[in-house]
């Protein structure tokens, strides 16, 4: 049957060659784009032909923003936040760079998972981290990705500051992959004990070691932080739980749980739990076995758009319906959002209307 609920906004995302190596080998293939349910037309492409490595990008609630991974001048820190309009200008002057918290610690920082904050002023990432990256055969499993150590620190639109999450700064965890509150009042992390860098192909290919995260939340509290607790429904239960996102109406988090690791797991399932803890439900929109995972809930709270590959080695996006008791309806496929032989990655609804967003023009080449 059709809802009466109207989706509402459009999804911005990826498509990547794969597999993963190629896509290192061939940046100006990467297409961003710009796609809308209701349309009968093939999504937008928006930005292509980029020599540079651009990867997570977010919003604001309003959609005003753009903030977006980018490599820029050789600095792996580097991420761009720019202003959304019908033409969109990536400038150097826009990009900051999370090189410059602590800089002479001589410990690298590439800024992983950054997400600005509902209002625009702040942006949380994770920083001075190491993550696994290693290839693997086939695919579409063609990378095992994971980060082992970080903190959370904070960058300040507003004074130009960068500053720790007290309380998600412990050097000890692996603290990553935050979110916010739609009120901006409070952080959702994914948190494991830090591992050394050491005999790492050994530890996780030849060993099967696992490596699991538990969702913590902690309180913003203008980025001062706080105590963080561990997540009831998203925590203790003997497998990795990351990407957590919170629904915009603030009722629901819907996160992802997998046997180990975080990014790329074949049998990562979505769950959904009330946002302040509770007991975790699997959702019925997940396809078995073919990994469901990166996901975005609609500005009014009725969709969830996620990636899978129920029916490809390349990765689809999908799209589910959300009721009142947090109960998904059966996935649909969003077939005008295939690509020729690319995967479909990071989506995102952004709140625009249809005059916004349509050219990103670059200006931040190597």
């Amino acid at each position: 049957r059709t809802s009466r609920d109207p989706v509402g906004a459009p999804i911005f995302y990826r498509d990547v060659p794969l597999p993963f190596r190629k896509t290192l080998m061939n940046l100006r293939t990467i297409k961003w784009k710009l796609g809308h349910v209701s349309s009968e037309s093939s999504p937008r492409t928006l930005l292509t032909d980029m020599n540079t490595c651009a990867n997570c990008h977010s919003f604001p609630t309003d959609g005003s923003l753009l903030s977006m991974d980018i490599d820029y001048s050789n600095d792996k820190g580097s991420y761009i936040i720019s202003p959304i309009d019908e033409n969109v200008h990536l400038n150097p002057d826009e990009i900051i760079s999370w090189s410059d918290y602590q800089p002479d610690d001589g410990k690298p920082t590439y800024g992983l998972l950054s997400q600005i904050s509902p209002d625009g002023r702040y942006v949380i990432s994770t920083v001075k981290e190491r993550a696994i990256q290693l290839p693997t055969e086939g695919i579409a499993y063609s990378q095992l990705f994971f980060p082992i150590s970080g903190i959370l620190v904070v960058y300040d639109r507003q004074t130009g500051k960068f500053t720790p999450l007290c309380g998600a700064d412990d050097p000890n965890f692996v603290q990553t992959n935050p979110t916010w509150s739609p009120d901006g009042r409070w952080i959702v992390f994914a948190r494991a004990k830090a591992d050394e860098y050491k005999n790492i192909k050994e530890k996780y290919i030849d060993e099967k070691r696992k490596f699991r995260y538990d969702l913590f939340k902690i309180p913003f509290n203008d980025g001062r932080g706080g105590t963080a607790e561990p997540l009831a429904g998203g925590s203790s239960n003997g497998k990795s739980n990351f990407f957590p996102k919170y629904s915009p109406d603030g009722k629901w988090i819907v996160f992802c749980q997998a046997d180990s690791f975080m990014l790329l797991q074949q049998d990562s399932l979505l769950h959904i739990i009330p946002s302040a803890g509770g007991q975790p439900r699997r959702m019925h929109c997940n396809n078995k076995d073919n990994m469901n995972s990166w996901h975005s809930f609609s500005p009014n709270s009725k969709w969830l758009v996620f990636a899978s590959k129920a029916n490809s080695p390349y990765t689809q996006l999908w799209l589910t319906h959300i009721d009142q008791q947090g109960i998904s309806s059966p996935s649909i496929l969003l077939e005008n959002f295939i690509g020729n032989k690319l995967a479909a990655n990071i989506p995102e609804f952004v709140n625009i209307s249809k005059n916004k967003l349509q050219v990103i023009h670059q200006h931040v080449t190597k």
